[in-house]
């Protein structure tokens, strides 16, 4: 099986003269259901933005578009054992990742601890930086250098993250149709 780090293992299969996408989310849940009890807070919203960073750098490696890549809270997935976050890619995704961020970043806004001044630094850091219309989500780490609360360690943390990573299997194979409907394994 060929899997692309940060991205979630997917499997297509043909139902009912259709193709279905579906992911293994296994261990892991989704952004929004783990907002539900808890609130936003400064660590998970760094693991995220580095996910985020990580999984753009790996489309761009495998040569996949980055428009792919879905960012709606119910397709980001927390792994509670490693600390990561996975996202689902769909190669027929149609709406844009710098709107889906930003649409992500406003849902995170309601959701953050407004007591926690570094989450609420951060987020609304990252989103200043996000909406402006010059923003390209390849800049994400932009939004790290900008934010007073992002220090250089954590800016250092995202490569080593990618450093420390074993290496990944480069190929992918490609669906050759459309797919009708995205599900959750």
């Amino acid at each position: 099986q060929n899997t692309i780090e940060g991205i979630l293992p997917i499997c297509c299969q043909r139902e009912n003269d259709s193709y279905v996408l579906r992911y293994d989310i296994t261990g892991k849940q989704a952004l929004d259901e783990v907002l539900e009890n808890i609130t936003a807070e400064e660590q998970l919203l760094k693991m995220l933005f580095i996910g985020i960073g990580v999984a753009i750098k790996q489309l761009e490696k495998h040569l996949l578009p980055q428009e792919g890549l879905l960012l709606l809270p119910e397709t980001v997935f927390w792994d509670y054992k490693t600390e990561m976050m996975y996202f689902c890619y769909c190669p027929e995704w149609t709406q844009g990742l710098r709107e889906q961020f930003v649409s992500l970043l406003e849902y995170l806004l309601a959701k953050t601890d407004h007591k926690n001044i570094l989450a609420v630094q951060l987020i609304y850091g990252v989103y200043e930086e996000a909406v402006k219309p010059t923003f390209h989500m390849k800049e994400l780490e932009k939004c790290f250098r900008v934010c007073p609360v992002v220090t250089e360690e954590v800016r250092e943390e995202i490569y080593e993250i990618e450093e420390e990573r074993e290496p990944i299997d480069n190929t992918f194979i490609a669906p050759e149709r459309r797919m009708d409907k995205i599900e959750g394994v």
